[in-house]
Formats: structure tokens, sequence, C-alpha cells
């Protein structure tokens, strides 16, 4: 695989074509409007050898382009995952798809006719989590994030202790990480290549006060950049400048004098949007950023951030977003170029991205690798600073995306949604602890989230021990035979709403009970919760949660079936040549 450096300063992506054709027989009948999920592990080498993250990719059927949602794509794991909307999938004969790069960088707008708003435009909300957290893929809400649920997962920690306090960066083949006054450089086992334990001597940096901090540092183009200043401030002063010194051997290059702009400068990151360099500010309560030139230091402006982050410690630019780690709550923030933070410590409440929860070290600086962000943890007692990699939660049968609840509990909440009573609710769980009741998926009132009952849920039940569905006017349809799934194990559960004239409970694709001449479900049902029931959080979810949607109509059994066989063994479903 080419190395992540080289990936992120290309240009321009160059062009490459596939097709993936669906076999007849796949689905029982013509499905239309499907949004086919791409398990991009089954891509061919030349997507690969051309594509940046997926962002050029784009799809047409018989000569008309057609909408492509991009979930997420790792070059260097050759892994990722996304989703084309099929005019019409046959079941009597093949459907072919055209998949082809653009030539460009240039991901699809979300809100064009060809982007990831356009594949879900038949549904009311659908979430895939992972990167995208409580992004609601049809674009018309954003999801607030209560409590602690873990929407990363732990898959690596640094072998040994890497002796630094202040921060990691990765360049595609070796770590950086900096202490107070040393910077380290690691190999990809985290065996020690080389040091500087006196990058402030070699900078030589003059002025007052004395310079005696280095913090959170990056690398672009064989360049480490970092911060350096006197902390706390002497006289109110922290006489600010970027160091930067040669990846190649940490030897001082030059350094850039920022101390004009009178701010702390615990973190720096290089952002390839727009070629600059941002830095963060630890001593303040702010909503800002402050941007360089990489090449003179010169002061360009700041982004302003829709909301204030109290003292943030570490900063790195990953899959399209700013990355904040903030130890005073112990947690890690999402901001968009834009400066829009959809994923944090937002008023309201909610536990940050959700990674390294309750580990109780300190948090400081953040990096990342192209399959995962870098976290630098400091112990509150001990001595071992290390590094750990997170990376989003791959849940099968899932797109893989999704996210834990642990005992501390947590869910994701919808803003105001449209009510319906003729509908299709789906979720993905896993469960992974019983003794109660619950609930993987709820519909509910808004206006009455305190009060229990007013709402439809897909659930857990513990007194017959399965999988079921549950509604305040009709209650419990369970599977019927029971159902009692097996810690561990992923299902794929839909329910299916006809307004009175019934509804249907599925798991794997498979009908398992239905009951007709039903009473409607309530007309005031215009919010979802993943992970719990309502307000009273009483049957809160443990286990894993993935692909969460509610579409206004009633589904097929084919619909349902063919689903869940293209997200069970997508490569199964489709072949691509």
């Amino acid at each position: 695989m080419m190395p992540f450096e080289a990936l992120r300063m290309r240009k321009a992506a160059s062009s490459w074509t596939a097709t993936l054709t669906v076999p007849s027989g796949k689905v029982a009948s013509n499905l239309t409007n499907y949004p086919l999920y791409i398990d991009l592990d089954d891509m061919p080498s030349q997507f690969w050898a051309n594509t940046n993250k997926g962002k050029d990719l784009r799809a047409s059927v018989s000569g008309t382009q057609i909408p492509v949602d991009v979930v997420w794509c790792s070059t260097a794991e050759g892994k990722g995952a996304a989703f084309v909307k099929v005019p019409t999938l046959f079941a009597a004969s093949a459907t072919a798809i055209t998949l082809y790069g653009n030539g460009t960088d240039d991901r699809a707008a979300d809100a064009s006719a060809y982007g990831r708003n356009a594949v879900w435009s038949d549904y009311e909300s659908v979430f895939l989590f992972g990167i995208t957290a409580g992004d609601d893929r049809t674009g018309k809400t954003q999801a607030s994030i209560v409590g602690d649920p873990d929407l990363f997962e732990k898959i690596e920690t640094s072998t040994s202790d890497v002796d630094s306090h202040q921060g990691v960066c990765w360049d595609g083949t070796h770590y950086y990480t900096a202490d107070t006054n040393a910077i380290y450089k690691w190999n990809s086992s985290w065996a020690l290549v080389a040091s500087n334990t006196n990058p402030i001597g070699s900078a030589g940096i003059s002025g007052s006060p004395a310079i005696n901090h280095c913090g959170d540092l990056d690398v672009y183009n064989g360049l480490l950049y970092v911060p350096m200043e006197c902390w706390p401030a002497s006289g109110g002063l922290y006489n600010g400048h970027i160091g930067v010194f040669r990846a190649s051997d940490l030897s001082f290059v030059q350094s850039f004098d920022i101390h004009a702009q009178a701010h702390e400068s615990a973190s720096i990151a290089y952002c390839p949007v727009d070629g600059l360099l941002y830095v963060c500010d630890f001593d303040a309560n702010t909503d800002k950023l402050w941007k360089y030139n990489p090449s003179t230091g010169a002061y360009v402006g700041q982004l302003t951030m829709d909301h204030t982050i109290s003292q943030p410690q570490g900063l790195t630019w990953w899959q399209d977003y700013f990355w904040i780690s903030q130890d005073a709550n112990d947690e890690t923030i999402r901001v968009s170029y834009a400066g829009v933070t959809t994923v944090g410590n937002l008023p309201g409440g909610s536990g940050g991205i959700g990674f390294g929860q309750g580990v109780g070290d300190n948090y400081e600086g953040i990096g990342h690798r192209d399959d995962a962000l870098l976290q630098l943890f400091d112990p509150s007692a001990g001595s071992v600073q290390r590094v750990e990699a997170w990376r989003p939660y791959r849940l099968g049968k899932s797109a893989q995306g999704g996210f834990n609840i642990t005992s501390a509990g947590g869910t994701i909440e919808t803003g105001s949604r449209s009510s319906y009573q003729t509908y299709t609710m789906a979720v993905t769980l896993n469960i992974g602890a019983k003794a109660q009741n619950r609930c993987a998926l709820s519909y509910v009132n808004s206006a009455a989230l305190a009060s229990a009952n007013t709402r439809q849920v897909i659930a857990y039940r513990n007194s017959t021990t399965t999988l079921a569905i549950w509604d305040v006017n009709n209650s419990w349809l369970e599977c019927s035979p029971a159902l009692n799934p097996a810690i561990g194990t992923n299902y794929r559960v839909h329910a299916v709403y006809q307004g009175t004239t019934a509804r249907r409970i599925y798991v794997d694709g498979t009908q398992r009970n239905s009951q007709s001449g039903i009473t409607a479900v309530p007309s005031t049902l215009n919010k979802l919760l993943i992970g719990g029931e309502d307000a009273d959080y009483a049957e809160l979810w443990q286990g894993q949660l993935g692909f969460a949607y509610l579409r206004p109509s009633v589904l097929s059994a084919d619909w349902i079936a063919g689903e869940h066989s293209n997200l069970n063994a997508p490569s199964s479903f489709y072949s691509i040549a």
C-alpha cells in the first residue's frame, strides 16, 4: 500500500472503471431504488491503486449516473463501506452497475443529486455510526449522543513506555512523540529510531519569557511542526513559536514566531484542505483555532467553532474532520472544516466520541493513522505513557459501522422527526447482557419522553427471553418460536407497521411473527432513540448496535430478505470485475 503521507499529498485521483454485477435470483422480486451495500474490501486493485479514500467513487447504470454514499474508506487497509442507489435491482435477470473514478479528489456533495442524501431520499432517518456517529445520512437531522456510548474500539497499544507527555503523530512509516523538551521517532513496532532530547535548546529561540515547553506535534512533507512556548505563561506571556524539525533525523530547521496572537499553543495540526497549520489553546475555554502558513509561519486567521471547548489538549485532521482531545473531560470532539461541532461535549450533555472513557488517565496529544485515531495517555498515577489506536466499531450486518453501550449506558437520539403510522424500522443488534428488557430502537413521542409507553420499540424481552417488538397500543409481538439472542452474535431486526392492517417482525431477513387487525400506533411518534426506550432510561441496551433506520413505507418481505443477504455476505450477493 502507498504510505499515508503520499496519499494525502496527492493532488488528484486517476480514473478507473469496474463492473459490479448482482446475478439473477439474488432477490425474489424487482426492488426499486434499492440502496446496494458495497463492501469496499471487494474492490479490485485498480481502485486501491488510484483512489483517495473513495472520494472519487461514482456509479452509473446503463450510462446514467446514480447516487453514491461512501461511508468510510481506509486506503492503508484496503477496506471501507459504500452504498449506491440502484434504480431497479432485478430478480429474473442480472443487474450491472458501473463503478468508476471521476479523476478528482472531490467527494460528491452530500446534498447533490448524486451524493449521500440522495441514496437515502426514501427514508426518514438513517444512521450508520462509525466515524459519522450522529450523522443522519438523509441530511434531515443531526443526532445527539447522551451518556457514554463507546463509538470507537481500541485496536492497538504501544508496546513500550513512549516517555512522552505531550503529543503523537504518524507519517505512514514512523510514529513521532513529543515530551516537554524531547522529540522521539519510533518504527511501526514502537522501537526507538531517533531522539532529540533538547529541541528547545537546538531551536535556540531567544526572547522573554524563556521557552520551556513543547506541545502536541504534527508531520507534513517530511517536516515536524512542534508548538513551543513558555508554559504556564510568565507575566501573562507565552512567547509562542512553531518549531520546524526534519522528520528524518529530528534536527532543527527553523522556527516561526507566533507570540503576537497571544494564545497558548497546546497542539498543532496540518489540514490538507487548505494547506495550513491549525493551533489550539489549552489554557482557555475557547471556540477558536488559529491558522498559520506552514512555509512562512505567517498568521492567516481563525476558525471559529460553534461551541466553546474547555482546555483542548490535542488536535489532528482525520477523515475530513478536526479531532480535538479534551483532558478536562477525558473525551474527544469532532469538528467540521466549517467549525460545526457535531460530536462532543455539547450543551445538553454528551460523552464525546466515546473512546477511552473511564481510563482514568490524562488525555494528551492526538494524532492519526489512515485507519485509526492515535491518543496519547499519561497516567494519573505511575510513569508509563502509552499511545493507543482507536477506530470506529465495525459491526457485521451493519455496513461495518456501529457503537457499543456498556453498563455506563448511553443513547443516540434524533431531533424531531415526522410522525408515521405506516413505516418500517430496522436495526442491527448484538446483545452483551440480558437480566432485564433491553431496547435497541425506539420510535417515541418527544413531548412525552418522560412518561413511559408512548413509543414503539425493537427489544429483547427478558421474561420470555426472545427478540420482540412492542408498542403502546398493541403490547408485545414476540418471535415465534422464541428467539433468544446469543450474546456476542449479530442479528438484523425489522419492525413493519401498516396502520390498522398489520404489524410484523423479521429477524435476519425472515418473518418471525405477524399480527393483523391492530390498533394504529399514535400519530405523535416523532423521535428515534437508539439504545433506549424513552427518557426514563430503564431498559437501556447493553451491547452493540448499528445501521438503524426509519422508512415511511412498508418494505416487502422480499426487500427485507434481500437487504439481509446483501449486508450479511456482500461478496456472495454480487461480483466485481
